[in-house]
């Protein structure tokens, strides 16, 4: 699993498959770029009084007197929305909810005083609240109506040298640069409602913020629920030469909800620390490496007055060596390690290791985990066990054809049950291109005793699917894509052998009258268990230019598989992937538009030559292909970074957006924090595309499994 560059702010890494390439900036050299920039553009009237060209080479540059747009990017969203949503649960009486939302934004763009953005969110429901959002410990939230309000300061020039960035409202807590989400470590991403800070200089990264705890709840634009307490936390990295660093951060909570090892629940207040050196920042080039020892602690104290401490120690490290990569770590940790409000870990102690390597025509990659839990962890689970291994291959055969696959094993013991349980999954597939016509692929995929959802039995059982993309590459610049799958399933998850055929449909197109629409639609039993939807699922999407600036869109979602987070959940981490029997339409309204001339960050972009849009979405690619399949669920609730400067967050299906940015060369990647454990960032985590005039650069984001 490839991780942030520790000790600095992520850098871009060059798209995978030998897309473009672009410079790398880390984010102080970004906002050094983009004054440098705003600098040259000022018309000779303007008159600067905080940061002019005689401060340095910072804001060197010559003033344009031929561009006639004024300085500075100002851009503004409305969007209204509706959805309508029926649930048929097995044996009951259908379900049904309505929601709307309002979401209204502004940024802009200055020299003296850094980028500007503010984001209002209103939302509304009304029908069965079992259908709503779930609270703390899965408790239905109650509320029918909420808000969200955000503003941030980014780039905030306090000296030629350093900046600052400022965000009050909702939002997240934050770890300082050296305390990164690594392969196995991760410090929490709480959601907040009050103000961060974060300063940084070439040798520095400073953040504190304290804010009282929520949780994001509802549709269509998500509010926060308030959950009880407060949170505050002050964080420092300091560079060295030689790419050394040191870090440190505290956190503290106040009157957080629990849940006791003996069932119990009860308010606690925790006060957590995280110390951590290290050594190397990025690893691209042969004998590039990087090493990082983290200590962590924990005092927490209950409301009877009675106090637990705990503490973990974690040792993580990548190296290249030719076209081999390696990452690997040690780690153990104390019964109900906290930081902050987030239990890092419960017990839990281990090791890891994963290889890469990288060649001409051949990547292939393996790994392998081992944790176990001691009999003192909490939630009465005992002492246990758990082994992963992973191994995942592509070969290109030539200009046309290609196969490859992935194998995941893994195994669980406890000291109740000797005999544990494994379970397995595996498949291969075989690509190629015929004249005239696109890629066909050949798939084979054999599941034994694999949970795929937490709301249905363990699946087994084969499957055979034939994939045909019925538009060569070179038709796809008439915004035309057509692909259909044909399979055949053999389902044993039951001890009863069940057959039955599966199909699948995926149709993109923009027509002459500025519709753009897009199926994806995935028929499998009803019955079946082999996938994380049965029946008819998926989504119909269109969307219409009406004028320059409106535009109004319309889906259709149908049975598609949920994914839930719950940071105060039994165990660290835990994700669960569900079937439903659901069905929404919804509706929306969207104006947009945008005056001055803007900036990018991003070597290589187009200047003065419009803008467009980047939509996406953000899943779990459990065969790292970086394809999303019919299997792999979208994530909600992770932070997309465009540029490393402007945010985004997937929305329940794992789906981001971009509303305006400008047409060149844009680079977006994932706040590592914000990806939920045991899951990470992958090859298909960052990337670097194309925005083209008045369109839209579509970017699918995997995230891994460390198996």
């Amino acid at each position: 699993m490839s991780t942030a560059a520790w000790g600095q702010a992520p850098a871009p890494e060059a798209a995978p498959g030998g897309g473009a390439q672009i410079q790398s900036l880390d984010r102080l050299q970004a906002e050094q770029e983009r004054l440098r920039e705003l600098a040259r553009r000022q018309p000779p009237a303007y008159d600067d009084q905080f940061l002019s060209a005689d401060d340095g080479p910072l804001l060197g540059g010559e003033a344009n007197p031929t561009d006639t747009e004024p300085p500075g990017l100002r851009y503004w969203l409305v969007e209204t929305q509706l959805n309508w949503t029926q649930r048929q649960p097995s044996g009951a009486a259908p379900q049904h909810l309505s929601e709307s939302g309002l979401r209204l934004q502004y940024q802009q763009e200055t020299l003296s005083h850094g980028q500007w953005q503010v984001s209002a969110d209103a939302r509304r429901h009304s029908g069965d609240t079992a259908l709503g959002a779930w609270g703390a410990f899965n408790a239905a939230a109650q509320s029918t109506s909420g808000a969200r309000l955000t503003l941030r300061n980014l780039g905030l020039p306090l000296s030629p040298s350093s900046f600052a960035d400022i965000g009050l409202g909702d939002l997240h807590s934050e770890v300082t640069d050296g305390l990164t989400r690594g392969q196995r470590l991760s410090l929490g991403n709480s959601v907040l409602r009050g103000a961060s800070l974060r300063v940084f200089t070439d040798i520095t990264d400073v953040r504190a913020g304290w804010g009282r705890r929520g949780q994001f709840e509802g549709g269509p634009y998500a509010s926060v629920e308030p959950l009880g307490g407060a949170l505050s936390w002050l964080g420092l990295t300091r560079r060295f030469e030689d790419q050394r660093y040191a870090a440190a951060q505290v956190n503290r909570t106040t009157d957080t909800l629990t849940l006791f090892p003996d069932g119990r629940r009860g308010l606690i207040d925790s006060a957590g620390y995280a110390l951590a050196i290290g050594q190397g920042h990025q690893v691209l080039d042969s004998g590039d490496h990087r090493l990082r020892l983290t200590l962590l602690g924990s005092h927490d104290t209950r409301a009877d007055g009675s106090v637990a401490r705990s503490s973990g120690t974690f040792v993580e490290g990548t190296w290249q060596i030719g076209s081999y990569r390696h990452e690997g770590g040690l780690f153990s940790t104390q019964p109900q390690l906290r930081f902050g409000d987030q239990l890092v870990a419960d017990g839990a102690s281990g090791a890891h290791w994963r290889m890469d390597v990288s060649g001409t025509r051949l990547y292939w990659g393996m790994g392998f985990s081992h944790e176990r839990y001691d009999s003192g962890a909490a939630w009465g689970l005992g002492e246990r066990s758990g082994t992963g291994l992973s191994l995942n291959w592509n070969h290109r055969l030539d200009r046309r054809s290609n196969w490859g696959g992935y194998l995941q094993l893994q195994q669980t013991r406890s000291a109740s049950d000797t005999t544990g349980s494994d379970s397995l999954c595996a498949s291969a597939y075989y690509q190629t291109r015929w004249a005239g016509h696109g890629d066909s692929r050949w798939r084979l995929t054999v599941r034994r005793n694999q949970a795929l959802v937490s709301n249905g039995p363990a699946a087994t059982g084969e499957e055979i699917e034939w994939e045909q993309d019925w538009l060569p590459n070179d038709r796809e610049t008439d915004n035309t894509s057509l692909r259909t799958t044909l399979g055949w399933a053999r389902d044993q998850s039951l001890d009863q052998a069940n057959t039955y055929p599966t199909a699948g449909l995926d149709l993109r197109t923009r027509t002459q009258g500025a519709w753009d629409l897009s199926l994806n639609l995935r028929y499998t039993s009803r019955s079946g268990n082999l996938s994380t939807s049965r029946g008819l699922a998926g989504a119909v999407q269109a969307e219409k230019q009406l004028t320059p600036g409106w535009r109004l869109g319309a889906s259709l979602l149908l049975n598609q598989a949920t994914l839930q987070i719950d940071p105060q959940a039994l165990l660290p981490g835990t994700v669960a992937v569900s079937r439903s029997h659901e069905r929404t339409a919804l509706v929306y309204l969207r104006y947009e538009g945008q005056r001055g001339r803007g900036f990018s960050d991003t070597a290589g972009a187009a200047h003065g030559a419009g803008a467009g849009r980047i939509g996406g979405v953000v899943f779990l690619d459990a065969n790292r292909d970086g394809v999303q399949q019919a299997n792999e669920a979208g994530v909600p609730g992770v932070e997309v970074l465009l540029n490393n400067r402007e945010r985004a967050v997937t929305d329940p299906r794992g789906r981001f957006e971009f509303a305006q940015v400008r047409t060149g060369s844009q680079r977006l990647s994932l706040r590592p924090e914000s990806i939920p454990l045991p899951w990470g960032e992958g090859p298909q985590s960052r990337t670097v595309v194309d925005v083209p005039l008045r369109g839209e650069a579509i970017a699918p984001l995997g995230v891994v499994s460390p198996q």
